[in-house]
């Protein structure tokens, strides 16, 4: 049996990251590993990636822990959609290898896609800060502390009217790819439609609205 879930992490040449990333994986997971695996896609690196994966998987016997590494650089959107394309679960979340998560994020998630059996994508909302002082960061585009000002989060809306509102409100918000879980058969449907998706940022906001 599909699990529900397949959280996915792109990364290149940024082991001290993922390997800070895949900590904070390995305790928020506890309890649910029976719902999701794990992919990571290593986009050629040259540092000790390899390595980080490897102590990892190791650590993380108990669940699916999947692994690739590209035999080049395909750059940062090929190796996107090469977890998007590579997952058989119900859902896939790709994060960013240096992307904070809150602990709780996991059993939300889960939560959510287990109350809504037809959920066709989910956004999660975040905060901004400030890269170098770590302050939050308040453009005009967020509502106190949080990127969406959706407060609906029901799953019985008009997706296409909500994404259609945070799209105008903000591109990046929409293209934030550690904000989006999509469902998987939508996902690759989507890039089956636009096959040079992998060759545009934008795409990002073309598969959630696709899902939408």
């Amino acid at each position: 049996m599909n699990k529900l879930l397949t959280i996915a992490i792109p990364t290149f040449n940024r082991a001290e990251l993922l390997d800070k990333q895949l900590a904070w994986l390995a305790q928020a997971i506890k309890g649910f590993e029976d719902n999701c695996e794990i992919l990571v896609s290593d986009n050629c690196s040259t540092d000790n990636t390899q390595e980080v994966i490897q102590k990892w998987q190791a650590t993380l016997s108990n669940i699916i822990f999947k692994s690739n590494k590209n035999s080049q650089n395909l750059g940062v959107v090929k190796n996107i959609m090469y977890c998007l394309n590579s997952t058989a679960t119900k859902y896939v979340w790709t994060i960013g290898d240096d992307d904070l998560i809150q602990d709780r994020a996991i059993a939300y998630v889960i939560t959510k896609l287990k109350q809504h059996e037809d959920l066709s994508l989910l956004f999660l909302n975040f905060s901004g800060r400030n890269q170098l002082t770590g302050e939050p960061v308040h453009p005009p585009t967020i509502v106190g502390n949080r990127w969406f000002d959706v407060d609906s989060e029901d799953g019985d809306g008009d997706g296409k009217a909500i994404f259609e509102h945070c799209f105008s409100k903000s591109v990046g918000a929409v293209i934030f790819l550690t904000a989006t879980v999509y469902r998987t058969d939508l996902v690759k449907r989507a890039l089956q439609s636009w096959q040079d998706a992998e060759n545009n940022w934008i795409s990002l906001a073309y598969l959630a609205g696709y899902c939408a």
